[in-house]
């Protein structure tokens, strides 16, 4: 099921028109475990987890982990899912970021999550500016 080509073919034979614009929708099993790409297209770390309210039933935040050459191993990052790119012909996730940046953005250990209830837990998410999410 993931050749685009026979989806919209079946989808237009059953008179399915997919949402104007660039609205997406990707099950959290094929997020969890996706390689994210830097904006030259190289890999640059793993989606490792989702964190989902469950009063909204909203994902807060996706866990990041970088690759070794990127970042130092075992340091997780919190991102919002509107902060990645999917590409839309490739299914691919892009966060335009560069190693410059990291250095300065919130982090915390793999081994150590602590409480996602925390009320000051939402201070580890990270936000780019509009201009590097923008489409």
């Amino acid at each position: 099921m993931d050749n685009k080509a026979f989806l919209t073919g079946t989808d237009q034979a059953y008179g399915f028109k997919p949402p104007a614009g660039t609205a997406r929708s990707m099950r959290a099993s094929r997020i969890i475990g996706r390689d994210v790409n830097s904006r030259a297209g190289k890999d640059i770390g793993k989606i490792k987890d989702l964190v989902v309210d469950v009063d909204t039933g909203n994902v807060k935040y996706a866990v990041l982990s970088f690759d070794p050459s990127w970042f130092t191993a075992g340091k997780l990052f919190a991102f919002p899912l509107t902060s990645f790119k999917v590409e839309n012909d490739k299914d691919e996730l892009m966060l335009d970021v560069d190693k410059n940046m990291l250095a300065s953005m919130k982090n915390f250990d793999a081994d150590k999550w602590g409480s996602l209830n925390d009320l000051n837990r939402d201070n580890l998410v990270n936000t780019l500016p509009q201009s590097a999410v923008a489409k």
